[in-house]
C-alpha cells in the first residue's frame, strides 16, 4: 500500500519541468520551403541548382515539396547555394537570414 501511494504522489507531484515547448507542426515552415525561397532570392533556376549540386533535378524539386530530406542532400544544396545548413534548418537563424539575401538581391 505504501508503495503505490509514493506512486500515486509522485504523477500527482512531478519534479520534472520541461525544459521548452515544441512550437506545432503547422506553424514551422518546412526546409524545402525555405530552401525554395533562398533560391529564389538567390535568382538561381532549379535545374541550374541541380546541375551545380551533382543531384537530379527530379531530387532538388522534391526536396523543396518535402520535407524530410537527407542531410548529406540538403548538405550539397546549402553549399550550392553558399548558405550555411543550419540558417536552413534552425527556424530563428532563417527568419534572421532571409530579410538579408532579400536586401542583397534587390538592385
Amino acid at each position: 500500500m505504501k508503495d503505490s501511494n509514493i506512486q500515486s504522489e509522485k504523477l500527482l507531484n512531478p519534479t520534472v519541468q520541461p525544459v521548452r515547448t515544441c512550437k506545432a507542426p503547422a506553424e514551422i515552415p518546412p526546409v524545402g520551403a525555405r530552401l525554395r525561397a533562398i533560391r529564389k532570392l538567390k535568382g538561381v533556376a532549379l535545374a541550374d541548382l541541380a546541375k551545380k549540386t551533382g543531384l537530379a533535378f527530379t531530387t532538388v524539386q522534391a526536396v523543396e515539396v518535402r520535407s524530410d530530406p537527407k542531410i548529406s542532400t540538403l548538405s550539397k544544396i546549402c553549399q550550392a547555394l553558399e548558405i550555411p545548413l543550419i540558417d536552413v534548418l534552425d527556424e530563428d537563424r532563417f527568419a534572421a537570414v532571409l530579410p538579408k539575401l532579400a536586401m542583397e538581391s534587390t538592385p
